[in-house]
């Protein structure tokens, strides 16, 4: 005789097991004191030339790919800086255009401001570098206006450093000073 009662427990085990997504993989077990790491390396400080360090993000553990975030909303400036480390695919040029397009893509009716090339010093060592500003409207410190957003794209061995800086436009001289202030004190060529 079939018995109900004992058969439905299995089939709504069976349908639950069949329906379930599997889970994703589990940051690996290092993930959070690699992130801990970065923050005790004392490379990246809480306060720094006026700004304020935000989140730091490991984007890939197997890889050195992480962004730090820095804010400074006060009196004298609105302006938002996310260094992005990421190992280097592209040799400069290409990964350069490759970003500055990318930018152009994201935000309609951007304008490239401007483009130099530069070579960034940190003690003995020398860093082929791209700057490029851009205006476009977007919403920006609870504000639809104009804004600055400056591209810094530093080469080192085998990886990118990609700098974001973005202020209102009537700002972006103050802003650029203080990305550059920024850059003078973190450790963004360890």
């Amino acid at each position: 005789m079939f018995q109900p009662v004992k058969s439905v427990p299995i089939l709504v085990c069976a349908l639950l097991l069949a329906g379930c997504p599997s889970l994703p993989d589990a940051p690996p077990a290092n993930a959070p004191a690699k992130e801990a790491s970065l923050v005790e390396s004392g490379r990246y400080p809480a306060q720094v030339a006026g700004y304020t360090r935000g989140d730091i993000e490991v984007i890939d553990h197997r890889t050195p790919q992480y962004l730090v975030q820095y804010h400074r909303f006060d009196g004298f400036m609105q302006n938002s800086v996310t260094l992005h480390f990421y190992p280097a695919e592209r040799k400069l040029p290409a990964q350069y255009r490759f970003v500055t397009d990318a930018i152009l893509g994201a935000h309609p009716g951007s304008i490239l401001l401007s483009e130099r090339e530069l070579v960034l010093q940190r003690g003995e060592a020398s860093f082929p570098t791209y700057i490029t500003s851009f205006r476009y409207r977007e919403q920006f410190a609870g504000t639809e206006q104009t804004v600055i957003s400056q591209l810094v794209l530093i080469s080192l061995p085998g990886r990118f450093v990609q700098v974001r800086s973005t202020a209102p436009e009537r700002q972006s001289p103050a802003a650029e000073e203080g990305m550059l202030d920024l850059l003078d004190i973190v450790d963004w060529a360890y």
